[in-house]
């Protein structure tokens, strides 16, 4: 019989992003549409695995007009999030933000583009400078782009 360490951290995180989708879907994006002060978006993206439609709330930061800046830190977790992962494999998805579904493109940012993304997200959010601290992983980020 193989044993299953229990990660609290992990569990609570999920616990709590599934509350954070049940309301903004409930509520059309209309509640907990921010955090603390900080801006939320809900991403849906199409499971890698089993093709179902998968929702994780993210807050964001809006780069400019069409497009939206995400980070994959998972709370500094040692893997990658699964969303990350949905992305990755197809880049097309959807998020529900201030009330609305847009279908976006997911671009992961690489080298000078991720820095200078990282830079803005970490003054916007100082607390991804902790989670990258945890992790030995680079925590990527995600730019996501309207659809015309």
């Amino acid at each position: 019989m193989t044993k299953h360490k229990f990660n609290f951290k992990k569990t609570l995180i999920v616990a709590f992003s599934k509350f954070h989708e049940f309301i903004l879907l409930s509520s059309k994006g209309k509640l907990m549409k921010s955090l603390a002060g900080y801006d939320m978006l809900l991403l849906e993206t199409t499971g890698r695995v089993s093709g179902s439609k998968r929702r994780t709330p993210l807050l964001y930061l809006k780069e400019e007009k069409t497009s939206f800046l995400c980070v994959a830190s998972f709370g500094g977790s040692h893997s990658h999030p699964d969303w990350f992962l949905n992305i990755r494999s197809n880049p097309k998805a959807q998020i529900l933000i201030k009330s609305c579904w847009t279908k976006v493109n997911a671009t992961i940012l690489e080298n000078q583009d991720r820095k200078k993304a990282w830079n803005k997200l970490t003054e916007y959010y100082p607390s991804f400078n902790n989670y990258q601290s945890k992790t030995k992983r680079i925590i990527p980020v995600v730019q996501f782009t309207l659809e015309n």
